[in-house]
């Protein structure tokens, strides 16, 4: 879709391919819920409600920033003034908006938690700076947040990951110690020390899983060198694996996005760009095809199809 030529995919077929998204979204959201209400009653645990074992079927993480993507999308076509959207789409979309932020929340994901807080600060400033509409920016910050943090203090165990974070970097223990999501930290320490090593081409991407490997038993980590985990971070693997070259080109991938949809006003696109230089500090992304087919498909769409709004000269 990405390399059609502009004329093949007018308004209406660009807004069908989002609310596609939108609609596959949706419908895995309420399969999850479903299942865990189903798991809830076998178990009676209220673990199922939440991370891995709500999103079932990927990655929490993948999902949530999945979600957030879709919620972005949801605010922009509500504030568009020039996408024409009909009664029950608009009700459907502003009972979608609180879903997702629940979802998101019981994801767990910290980077899922982050790009949330990002999206709705994008969309408060798009309407402030470009909007010029002060009190309805304020307005909307403030609902969106009380929201959030109203059901931070509301849902039993949604900040434990990154309470086991935060608890991790005051605690001087072994990576052994710690939780998985907690002991980033030490791979992150090992990666640093392969990038030392070769800080300007790389391992290669062949060999950059046996140099960690490496390092994870310098540092004496069992329990990376028995699960082979990657960094954990993308800039770090893609460091690894291609030096400082490598390192440049993806900054310059990720964050092209963020420039180029500020400058056209492009919202949506700078969501994409700002979500993953998010997402890429927590996870090495572009490892699985979840991450790439996503960010490759829409990268290449939203820059080539764009008939929503043109930038004004």
């Amino acid at each position: 879709f990405g390399l059609l030529g502009k004329e093949l995919i007018n308004k209406k077929g660009f807004s069908f391919i989002l609310n596609s998204f939108l609609a596959i979204a949706s419908v895995y959201t309420l399969v999850c819920l479903i299942n865990a209400g189903f798991q809830f009653f076998l178990s009676g645990q209220i673990s199922v409600f939440f991370y891995g074992e709500l999103s079932f079927l990927m990655h929490p993480s993948y999902y949530a920033l999945y979600l957030n993507f879709a919620l972005g999308i949801i605010l922009v076509q509500l504030l568009k003034t020039d996408i024409e959207l009909k009664k029950p789409q608009q009700v459907l979309y502003k009972l979608l908006v609180p879903l997702f932020i629940l979802v998101i929340i019981l994801l767990e994901s910290k980077a899922g938690i982050l790009g949330l807080i990002g999206v709705l600060l994008a969309i408060g400033l798009y309407i402030m700076i470009f909007q010029k509409n002060w009190q309805k920016a304020l307005l909307f910050m403030g609902l969106s947040f009380a929201m959030v943090f109203g059901l931070f203090s509301i849902i039993p165990n949604s900040t434990s990951r990154i309470t086991a974070v935060i608890d991790s970097v005051q605690d001087e223990g072994s990576a052994e110690e710690h939780s998985v999501s907690a002991a980033r930290l030490y791979l992150w320490k090992a990666n640093w020390q392969a990038i030392k090593k070769q800080p300007i081409f790389g391992y290669g991407t062949g060999d950059v899983k046996a140099q960690l490997i490496k390092e994870y038993q310098a540092q004496n980590n069992k329990r990376a060198v028995e699960h082979n985990y990657n960094s954990h971070n993308q800039y770090l693997q893609t460091t690894v694996a291609t030096g400082l070259i490598g390192f440049l080109a993806l900054l310059l991938i990720v964050l092209f996005p963020v420039y180029d949809g500020y400058r056209n006003k492009n919202v949506i696109f700078f969501l994409l760009g700002s979500l993953m230089f998010v997402n890429l500090l927590v996870e090495s992304m572009f490892e699985r095809q979840a991450g790439i087919m996503f960010y490759a498909f829409f990268l290449s769409f939203l820059y080539f199809q764009n008939p929503i709004e043109k930038p004004k000269d």
